[in-house]
Order: structure tokens, then sequence, then C-alpha cells
């Protein structure tokens, strides 16, 4: 009896608390087709309404992740009618040799949603002097498509309101009585999709993050920092709000009704106390800038970033700054040529030149960092962060390196000049004061190596065989033992499994089939040519049995390389998808393939994508050469590159292991 008394009481308990939810649901604005997304994203949520909190709150055992988003499709400003100047062209000094350039190659394009995201930016004027305030203000948002709209005050006479308009009302500019409109009839509409009645404590990049909050938020709802309210919302200035809300936001300021309006409030990034230099970072499409955006994110701290304005080689995807939201406080974007920087001195030197000056001027403003943490891909960042340390000594610095600079992925010495005498006299200055060798020959991929092992606090490689590789091949072997000593290794960080739920990719392989996935390029020294093979002689009765879907970079090109085309038929290819699709896409299929490069002696690669394809909890197959940091790994299928028949053992067992008798 005591028994059913306890389960009568339990289903009971179960019941209430579905009702309470059914209840909660009913008064989200958040859109249902992501509502799943979302709730293993935030974790804890609150909506806040005006004069009232409304707390809609999920519990979950694991620990919250806040200000994770879940996209529909990406805000992507409008073109402004004014053109964007092209950047110059950085000559060369007279006498200087510029040194080869070693082309690097844009990224597949993508098409992404783009949608009108501009804005009116409303401000209350009460004194002529606070015009020139409200000016400058509007010109520090850091938003491209905006108008703004200047209210004047009941406390101006008719002749100033005059003056005003004739004096700064024009295009981008709308000046408006606010004793005309609430008094005399007057009629005010928003022409714009979306709108904010600021104040000069507005954000500068607050309306960029507001807007991409719509990506999945209902219209109806406001947006704002959470620095911004307190518990009640007593007002609505500075929140952003789409333009079917503009009468009941202009009538709640100025007409002081007391309709209600839903406010959604995202999280402000605290105080940094660290800084990141990142030639690649989001939100320029880019595998290395993923990388190191995984890593601010792993490591959970508020920090500054320094990059580069990559638009010249690269596409821009802003679900990219997803990543690392409410981690990054302010954002440097240097403007410098991106195209035939990885070995071009006079293009390193630009965006160091550039950097420093920002780093700076912020420091002036907010004092020393605890650390900086460079990461190279491309070698400028290294060089940056070696002039920040010579300016801030007291100031820590870690240095990673995700892949060899000094040696390319054939094992050839990579070199370019140098040309910069006055430079490599300062640094062989300062290595000779500490005792080590000088560099006679000043080339760059040297020296991005020998400066952080020498300089840096702290050196990170992704694996010990990279570690291995670096070291062993460096020219002045004197120094290993010092780089050992202040060197850890760091895999390449894993995003929680709420990024894999953020965007719902809509290709769906056919169950009907063993469906396997590989994402990648096709080249050289990392190719399936290994797994085409097998393909080709398996048994059909795996091999009808079996799909391999291929994201890869140029779709046409991947075809024309596959020499058996009776696989054709078993081979789904598919240009490459954005990166937050892609995280979603490796839990879709039964197995993901990761191969290792072809690498003699020590391999020192391990692949990036391999610490997305753990994220999604799916199966891995890793193709793998002995000895390499993938032929170690405690994987359920492994096989070794080159040998058919382990191959085709393994991809046997997969489709077997996956297929429903």
């Amino acid at each position: 009896m005591k028994n059913n008394e306890i389960l009568q009481s339990n289903l009971l308990h179960e019941k209430e608390k579905t009702k309470k939810l059914q209840n909660l649901n009913k008064n989200l604005y958040i859109n249902n087709q992501y509502l799943e997304g979302l709730v293993k994203a935030y974790r804890t949520r609150k909506i806040v309404k005006t004069a009232d909190v409304i707390q809609k709150v999920y519990h979950y055992s694991k620990s919250r992740l806040k200000n994770i988003f879940n996209p529909k499709k990406e805000p992507i400003k409008p073109e402004p009618n004014k053109t964007t100047p092209k950047k110059e062209p950085i000559k060369p000094e007279p006498n200087k040799i510029t040194p080869k350039k070693e082309p690097i190659k844009p990224e597949k394009k993508h098409e992404y949603s783009k949608i009108n995201c501009s804005i009116s930016i409303y401000y209350t004027v009460n004194k002529e002097s606070e015009i020139e305030d409200i000016l400058k203000h509007y010109e520090s948002i850091s938003y491209e498509s905006k108008k703004l709209v200047l209210l004047l005050s009941d406390q101006f006479p008719n002749h100033l309101i005059k003056n005003i308009y004739q004096s700064y009302a024009n295009n981008e500019v709308s000046v408006y009585s606010l004793n005309y409109l609430l008094n005399q009839d007057g009629v005010l509409s928003n022409n714009t999709p979306y709108f904010v009645f600021s104040n000069i404590k507005l954000m500068p990049d607050f309306i960029e993050r507001g807007l991409l909050c719509y990506s999945y938020i209902e219209k109806n709802v406001g947006i704002t920092l959470k620095n911004y309210t307190s518990k009640k919302v007593k007002s609505i200035e500075n929140v952003l709000f789409s333009n079917i809300n503009f009468n009941s936001a202009f009538n709640k300021i100025f007409k002081d009704t007391s309709i209600e309006l839903p406010i959604y409030t995202i999280e402000s990034p605290g105080r940094a106390k660290k800084l990141v230099i990142s030639y690649c970072f989001p939100p320029y499409v880019d595998s290395s800038g993923n990388v190191m955006a995984k890593r601010v994110r792993k490591q959970g701290e508020v920090v500054d970033v320094v990059q580069n304005d990559m638009s010249d080689i690269r596409d821009v995807d802003k679900r990219l700054n997803l990543i690392t939201e409410g981690l990054v406080e302010d954002r440097f974007v240097i403007d410098s040529i991106s195209i035939g920087s990885f070995g071009n001195w006079d293009l390193m030197y630009d965006f160091c030149r550039k950097g420093m000056e920002k780093i700076e001027e912020n420091v002036r403003k907010k004092g020393e960092y605890e650390e900086i943490y460079s990461r190279a891909f491309l070698p400028a960042s290294h060089f940056l962060a070696f002039e920040c340390k010579l300016k801030y000594p007291r100031t820590k610095w870690v240095a990673e390196f995700s892949d060899p600079v000094l040696y390319d992925e054939n094992g050839e010495m990579r070199y370019s000049k140098l040309n910069d005498q006055e430079f490599l006299n300062k640094v062989n200055r300062l290595l000779s004061e500490q005792g080590f060798p000088e560099d006679k020959e000043g080339n760059i991929f040297f020296l991005c190596e020998y400066l952080p092992y020498i300089f840096a606090d702290e050196i990170v490689f992704t694996n010990e065989n990279q570690k291995r590789y670096m070291t062993s091949k460096f020219p002045i072997q004197d120094i290993v033992d010092i780089v050992d000593k202040k060197s850890l290794i760091e895999r390449h960080p894993t995003l929680k499994e709420e990024f894999y739920d953020l965007i719902e990719s809509e290709y769906v392989p056919d169950d009907n089939y063993v469906n396997l996935a590989y994402f990648g390029r096709d080249y050289g020294i990392r190719n399936l040519n290994d797994v085409f093979q097998a393909l080709s002689v398996l048994n059909n009765d795996y091999r009808n049995k079996c799909r391999i879907h291929i994201f890869t970079y140029n779709v046409d090109e991947f075809k024309k390389s596959i020499e058996d085309d009776s696989i054709l038929e078993n081979l789904e290819i598919n240009p490459y998808v954005s990166f937050l699709e892609y995280l979603n896409l490796t839990t879709k299929f039964d197995c993901l393939i990761v191969n290792d490069a072809h690498k003699e002696g020590i391999n020192p690669y391990l692949p990036s994508k391999f610490s997305d394809y753990i994220g999604s909890g799916n199966n891995i197959w890793a193709i793998y050469e002995e000895g390499s940091t993938l032929s170690k790994l405690d994987l359920k299928y492994k096989s070794i590159r080159g040998n058919i028949n382990s191959i085709i053992q393994t991809l046997e067992q997969i489709i077997k292991d996956h297929t429903i008798d």
C-alpha cells in the first residue's frame, strides 16, 4: 500500500510538473521550431516584461552555458549607400626586396540568408549642447546600416527647432519636434526594420549582437543587455525592437502608457584581463580562426581580441561569433591586406604596427593585460605578440602553434626574407643579451618559431608528435630543453554538445543505407584514395548497403579525381557548409571518417576536425599512419593508411554494425 501511495504521489507530481511546463511554454517568445536547441543551450533563460519579471527556467544537471544562440538565419547588413574605400596597397620601402608571396586560396563561397537589418536610432534632445555628444556616440556605434533620428523636446522654441533642422537634417539624419508629435497630431513612422530609443550609454557593439538574436527570437520581443536592466525593467531606452513594436514603444516612452513590452536579455561581457592575438578569427570563415574561438570558449575567460580584416580572402559568417558570445569585450579588427601575407614582411609589419597602436591605446584606458595569447597560423600573430611582450614585460605571453611553421607539409624548409634590418638588429641584440645565438639570415618562418621559443612564457603544442617534430628539426638544438620546460600539450578544443544543435541542417541521409561522412579537402598528402579503392573491390552485399557523404571544397574537381566511376553511386559529394551546420551534420551519420596526412618520419599533424567529431558523440573511423597521434587514440574503428585489406575489413565491420536485419 505504501508503495502504491508513493507511486500515485509521483504520478501526481509529474502531472503538475507537465502542466506547469505547458503553461510556461504559452508565454515563450522563442520560435518553437528551434526550442530544443535553445533549451539545451541556455539551461536557464529569463524573459523579462516591463515592470514585471517572468522567469522561464529549465533545470538540467549539466552546467549552464550562457549566450549561445540558435540562429535560424543570419542577419547580414545590407551594403550602405556609400561605397567602402578600397584598401591601399602597402608600398615597400625603397631598396627593399618584397619576398615572394605564398598564396592563400580563398575558401569556398557560401550562400547565407540575407535580410534587411537597417536600424533607426532615436535620441531625445533636451538641450542644443547635447547634440554634439549624441553625434559622437552615434558615430561610435559599430554598425553601418543605421539612421539617426533626433527628437527635440518641448523645451525648444520653434525658431531653434527650425535652425537645428536646417543644420542637421539630411538623408541619414531626421529631426522631429516632440511637441508637434505629441500635441499637434503629428505622425512619426519608423521606416526601417529595427529601431532603438537610445542614450549615449548604448554599447557600440550592442546593435550587431542584438540583431543576431532576431534570427531565433520572435519579432514582438525587445532585446537588451543585462547591465542595462535591473530585476524590473522600468525603461525601454537602449532596448532593440523590430518595427512592429514602434507605436507601442513610442507611446510607452512619451505618452506613459501602461502597455507591457516583452524584453529579452543577453549577457554583457565582463572585464578582459587577457588579450588574444589571432590573425584569423571569427566572423571570417577560417578553420584556424574557429579553433582559436573554440579555445576562448573552452577557457571561459573574457578576452579582448586583435585580429585582421580578412574580407579580401575569406567569407564572413556572423554566426561564428556565437562561439565566443559573451566572452569578447573589445575586438580590434586591423585594416591590413591579408592576401599574400603568409610570408610577406611588409604586410606583417603593417599588421603589427596597427595592432600595437590599438593595444597601447587600450592599455592606457584599462591598464596592462595579465596575459597575451597568440596563435599561429598566421605567423603575424606571434610577431605582434612578441612586440607586446617587449612593451609589457610583466605580461605573460602564451604562444600556440597550430602546425609547424618553419617546415611545410612536405618537410621542406620555408624561407622568406625579413627585409627589415632595423627589426632584425633589435632581435639579435635581445638574443645576444640573453646569451642565445643571433639570426644572421632573417628568415621570417625561422623567427616565427625562434622568438616564441625564447621570449614566450609558455608554448602550446596540439600534440606530442608536433612538439617532437618541431623541436627535433629546429636548427638551434641548444634551446630544445628550454622549450621543453615551458611547453604543454593542448589538443584542439571540443565545443559542448549544445553547439551541435544550434543550426538544424536540412541535409538528411537516407536511412536505408549505412551512412558515413567525410568533411574536408582531398589533396596530395591527405586524401580518400584508400577508401575509394576499398569501396571499388568491396563485396556487393556490403557495397550496396553503403553511402559515403563527402563535404568538400570543390565538388566538380573532387568528382574528376575519382578514378573508378563505378563507385560514384555510393558517394554523395556536396559543397562545404557553414561551421555550425557542419557541427550539426556530424550527428546525423553512422560513422565519421578522419584520416592522417602522409608524412615520412614523425607525423606532427592531428586534424582539427577530430576534435569536432568527438563532440558529436558519434562513431569515428580513423585511417592512420603508424606512430601518428591518430594511431594512439582509443577508437572503435581504425585502419592503417595504405593497407587496403585493413580498410576493407573496417568498412565491412562498420556496415555490419549498423545494418538492421
